[in-house]
């Protein structure tokens, strides 16, 4: 008994890490997100070897797939971050009516003009209707900002998934927390919506990014602070992760 307790949490991950490579799923969300399409958007890797990685969520949390390009700055091109994300939606749906992108960090003004590329082809082609919605969210994890609790004169560490708004484009969010961590204080990630693309409620943004970051199965008992779209990402950028 001894030794099964010592390994059980080790079991319980390794089965879910098996599951998840034969297609099944531990969890999934009991309401669909608000938004039809999700894109994670990460660039990393060193100067001479840079690389943008996307990833591909439905509204109900599902990693549809990912793709990568190699990068000379770091910045993606506006034509190049058009076509990737254009080709994405057309291979998984016929029509959508809202799209979300996260960004590791923070949008640059030529990813922007991407997403206005992207917006004019898919309204174009019929794929996204004429005053649909397009979302860009920056999502910054090092941030110096935490959260806490304070009961009867008592200051304790927030709980997971404690927010607060700080005006109509920006809030602060902890995935992580009490009864999850045990130990220091939880990190959270500060959210903001980008003009021109932040015609949403960030209070939903938030919410979205939230649930997100149960939709990983490599652990059962741990989550993660990063929500799926972007922890997949990031991950690409350092070849740690297989998605399937």
């Amino acid at each position: 008994m001894e030794q099964i307790g010592r390994y059980y949490n080790s079991i319980l991950n390794v089965c879910a890490g098996l599951l998840g490579k034969m297609g099944g799923r531990p969890w999934i969300l009991n309401n669909r997100l608000s938004a039809d399409f999700y894109v994670g958007l990460d660039v990393g890797g060193e100067k001479k070897a840079r690389v943008a990685c996307y990833t591909f969520f439905d509204e109900f949390g599902n990693c549809v797939g990912e793709d990568w390009r190699p990068q000379r700055a770091e910045e993606i091109d506006p034509p190049e971050l058009k076509r990737t994300i254009v080709n994405a939606i057309r291979s998984h749906r016929e029509h959508i009516d809202s799209l979300v992108i996260h960004r590791d960090g923070e949008f640059t003004g030529k990813e922007l003009q991407g997403i206005q590329l992207v917006q004019s082809e898919l309204v174009e082609d019929g794929t996204m209707p004429k005053g649909s919605r397009i979302v860009c969210v920056n999502v910054k994890k090092a941030v110096p900002y935490r959260l806490y609790e304070i009961q009867k004169e008592q200051k304790n560490g927030c709980r997971v998934g404690s927010c607060i708004i700080l005006d109509d484009h920006s809030g602060i969010l902890a995935t992580s927390g009490a009864p999850l961590l045990k130990q220091g204080t939880a990190q959270p990630m500060l959210i903001e919506l980008v003009p021109p693309f932040d015609k949403a409620d960030i209070k939903m943004m938030m919410k979205d990014l939230y649930y997100l970051s149960f939709m990983h199965w490599g652990s059962i008992l741990l989550k993660m602070k990063l929500p799926a779209t972007l922890r997949y990402a990031d991950a690409l950028t350092h070849g740690s992760i297989s998605l399937f």
